[in-house]
């Protein structure tokens, strides 16, 4: 978030986050390149034709994607919601507030969640990136929270991705939630390990 910027890794018994200033960026981005590489190791690359589901990608998400996949690295399922202005319905007081946009990918290496909400608000100038390894993805459902559904991703490690679904039809979050579901089934069979 502008020159704010945070890695923060997770995992069963562990919490640790560093901070930095965004303008070591490209250092920042070259460590994470190697340390993806060592925890995706026995990752395929490349993979079956990408599944769109939602809108296409607007300038500032298709940088942020873009900026997070590794060489060799494709897209297998996405789903993006962008940014929205809502009207309030107070004809006393009327007001503008922004949604913030979420960009849920399935690459061929990782679940990948890159949003633009920082604390619950919407960040016009930064986008916050989350991956985790297909084997720590524990569940993918919906479920339903003060603003509607809700696409909940539960980890291994205890936490949860928490994606609010602003879909027309209702129907529309269930099939995204099934389809990201068996995606990442199927993932999860073609990177396993032989032993």
């Amino acid at each position: 978030m502008l020159l704010k910027g945070w890695l923060r890794f997770t995992g069963s018994g562990f919490d640790c986050t560093v901070r930095y200033n965004t303008r070591g960026l490209r250092s920042v981005l070259c460590f994470m390149g190697h340390f993806r590489d060592q925890l995706f190791r026995s990752a395929e690359t490349g993979g079956p034709a990408t599944v769109h589901l939602g809108a296409g990608l607007d300038i500032k998400f298709a940088n942020a994607l873009a900026r997070e996949l590794d060489s060799a690295e494709s897209i297998v399922m996405q789903v993006f919601q962008p940014p929205r202005a809502v009207r309030s319905r107070s004809w006393l007081l009327p007001y503008r507030r922004w949604i913030a946009g979420d960009l849920l990918a399935l690459t061929s290496r990782r679940l990948l969640w890159i949003t633009d909400r920082e604390r619950g608000s919407y960040s016009r100038y930064g986008s916050i990136a989350s991956y985790a390894p297909f084997d720590a993805v524990l569940r993918i459902g919906l479920t339903s929270g003060r603003g509607g559904q809700i696409l909940q991703l539960d980890l291994n490690s205890g936490s949860a991705w928490q994606m609010p679904i602003a879909l027309e039809n209702p129907w529309e979050g269930e099939r995204v939630a099934e389809d990201f579901a068996a995606a990442l089934e199927i993932q999860k069979k073609q990177n396993q390990v032989p032993l």
